[in-house]
């Protein structure tokens, strides 16, 4: 359980990182003289684009290395891609970033395997189900730290 456990934080801090870089990609990219498109198209469209592309890599290099190393690596990696995209002076610079970013995020597909290795078949629809939730809480949760509270509906 231990091991599940470390692997919904994998998932959650991949899928928090898009979050909570793709609510202020506008603003930065309209700073750097970035174009509509850009604007919209630049945060997500690029971070998702280059993920898709990464996963089924990450997929077969996971199955020839190992889970943990390539979990690992990419999430050394989406460290890296973090802080170029922290430090990026330029739109160039900044969707390269935010590629990189994709493509170390391309982990999703290596986690899920991980998971469904080490649950037994009686529990593994409700192991993955768990995954799923995690990745559905991560947005509200890095909208909320990003505006700075968290705000429940009144009733």
């Amino acid at each position: 359980m231990q091991a599940l456990a470390v692997i919904w934080l994998v998932v959650f801090i991949s899928l928090m990182g898009y979050g909570i870089t793709t609510v202020p990609f506008p603003l930065v990219a309209d700073q750097l003289g970035a174009s509509a498109f850009w604007k919209s198209f630049g945060g997500p469209g690029i971070f998702s684009t280059f993920q898709l592309l990464a996963m089924p890599i990450w997929g077969r290099l996971s199955d020839a290395y190992g889970r943990r190393p390539v979990l690992l690596a990419t999430l050394a990696g989406s460290v890296l891609g973090y802080l170029w995209l922290a430090t990026a002076d330029s739109l160039l610079t900044l969707l390269i970033a935010r590629a990189f970013g994709g493509i170390m995020s391309g982990n999703l597909v290596t986690a899920m395997a991980y998971a469904s290795d080490i649950t037994p078949n009686e529990n593994r629809a409700r192991s993955l189900g768990r995954r799923s939730a995690v990745g559905s809480a991560s947005l509200p949760v890095t909208a909320s730290i990003y505006f700075g509270r968290v705000s429940l509906p009144r009733r």
